[in-house]
This record gives C-alpha cells, structure tokens and sequence, in this order.
C-alpha cells in the first residue's frame, strides 16, 4: 500500500485502542500475499441457467513475516463497515490501519471482505475478456503452504471469521497466518467467470490479490498469478 491512513482517534478508541504509530516501518511484522498457481488449475467448464462458465479455485497464501488480520467496526447500523487491518510489530503492540470496508450479502446472510481478488481472463494480446471482483467471503487458515517458515503457527489460528449479523457494529477478526492459505473451491459461488460466447482458443486465467493496493505487506510486485486456459 502507497500511502497509509492510520484510523482516527475516535475510530480507534471504539476499539479500546490507539495507534501508535503508522504501519509499514521496519517493525512491522507484515503479511505476503500471494495467489497460488496450483490452485487455479483446479477448474472446469459448467453450463448454468442458459451460461458457459468458467469455474475454478483459488488459494492465496501467506508468506511474509506477520498475518493478515482484518475486522470491521463502524459507529452506528446506518453507518458502512469499515475494514481494518490489524499490523502485528516485531517488539509487542500493533496499529490498526483502514483498508477498505466490508459488505453485508443477504443471500449469503454475513459480511463479506471487499475488492479482496479480482479474477480475469485475459486474450493472449492481454485485452480483458472476462472479469469478475471477488470480495471474500472470509479469510481463514485453510492450508499450511510452508511448514518451513519460522514463526509460521503448527495450527490454524483463524478458523472463524465471527462475522455478526446484519445490524453488528464490530465484526472479526478474520485473517490468514504466516505460511498458511486461504482456499477457494470451484463449488463455490463467485468462483467463476462467464465466458458465454466467446471464441475457443488459448486465454489466460489471472487471478490477483487485493486489486486496489489497499492491504499493507511486505511485497506489493506479487499479488497476481496468471496460467493459460484453452476453451474449446
């Protein structure tokens, strides 16, 4: 992330805290985010209500030094949902930056993480031809990616994202662990992009994490995974 706004006084006191300082300095045990190309090659061609789509998974891995942790609060129930990421330092303390908001979905009735992937499928001259924005649904530890990562936890840490209910004013936290995933099946709805009448031939199915640049972490030049999709 560019620039950071570190949350106001008022926003951080409604979560019994004060920000000490801003993010990204050299103590803060940031996250890595990264999507995982093995996963995407878990898709298939379906046909649904009179659509061709294209569905397929989608894993996001964690490889930097800290977690992503996310939760949202807002004042009152007539105000959006904020997003607020959570950054862990190296010495003891954290500081809570915004990163967006978060979205009540009545047919999935909780709160959804929003602009969290962006899917695309892209004609070999890279011209779009099919595109999706992916909010999460929620963030867990699905998968351990790399059991070698020092400080990488054994278990999951976050296993619910406590997301409340429609009329909640604090929801989470929700997050994804040093060296864990969080995994997308192809099952799932969203995980997908329409390709109805498009030609058949070689596409490239890319799949980028956190498209507007808003979450905070140690790498910003690795957040997309592209692999080559033939329809036929």
């Amino acid at each position: 992330m560019k620039t950071l706004a570190v949350i106001a006084v008022t926003v951080a006191a409604l979560l019994g805290l004060v920000a000490a300082s801003p993010a990204g300095s050299a103590g803060d045990a940031l996250p890595d985010l990264v999507p995982i190309r093995s996963y995407l090659k878990d898709r298939r061609v379906t046909f649904e209500a009179g659509h061709k789509l294209l569905r397929f998974s989608n894993g996001v891995g964690n490889y930097g030094p800290g977690a992503l942790e996310v939760r949202g609060t807002r004042a009152t129930t007539n105000d959006p949902m904020t997003a607020i990421q959570r950054v862990y330092q190296m010495g003891g303390g954290f500081v809570d930056v915004e990163v967006g908001t978060f979205s009540f979905e009545i047919p999935h009735n909780h709160w959804h993480f929003d602009d969290y992937v962006l899917y695309e499928l892209l004609r070999p001259d890279g011209t779009v031809a099919a595109t999706n924005d992916k909010s999460g649904f929620c963030l867990l530890d699905i998968a351990r990616v790399r059991t070698g990562l020092p400080g990488s936890p054994r278990d999951p840490v976050y296993l619910t994202c406590n997301q409340g209910e429609f009329d909640a004013l604090n929801i989470g936290p929700e997050g994804i662990s040093r060296g864990w995933t969080d995994v997308y099946d192809w099952t799932l709805e969203g995980q997908s992009l329409d390709v109805t009448g498009l030609p058949a031939g070689i596409y490239y199915l890319r799949s980028t994490v956190d498209p507007l640049d808003l979450i905070d972490e140690t790498d910003e030049g690795n957040n997309a995974a592209t692999v080559a999709v033939r329809l036929r």
